[in-house]
């Protein structure tokens, strides 16, 4: 049995829509990189590095994970310096959440914290 003309029509629109949303969904992956450093005192290039993910809901304004304290990392070492990042594959899974329109329900970031040996 052949499609007909209205059929081929609208597998043809579904799959530019899912071209549009995929493409949409890159785009959203590329641009939402970032790194934030915290140092304090002087920045040596030993040290223990402990790394976490910080995860966060609804447009990434309620946390789920608790908030890194680098005392609490480091323990009686002092911290140096905290790292806070979104790389392209923090935001990858992010993507594979079907999430409305300009909405972010999930969102993780790594959170490195670099203490003084």
């Amino acid at each position: 049995m052949k499609p007909t003309d209205v059929q081929k029509n609208i597998i043809q629109r579904k799959i530019k829509l899912v071209r549009k949303f995929l493409s949409l969904q890159f785009v959203m992956l590329l641009t939402g990189c970032g790194t934030i450093h915290f140092t304090q005192g002087q920045q040596f290039n030993s040290g223990v590095k402990h790394s976490a993910l910080h995860h966060a809901a609804i447009m990434e304004i309620i946390e789920i994970s608790p908030p890194v304290n680098p005392r609490k990392v480091c323990g009686v070492k002092e911290w140096q310096q905290v790292t806070i990042e979104k790389s392209f594959w923090n935001g990858f899974l992010p993507t594979l959440i079907l999430n409305p329109p300009f909405i972010n329900l999930y969102g993780v970031w790594t959170v490195t914290t670099a203490c003084v040996e």
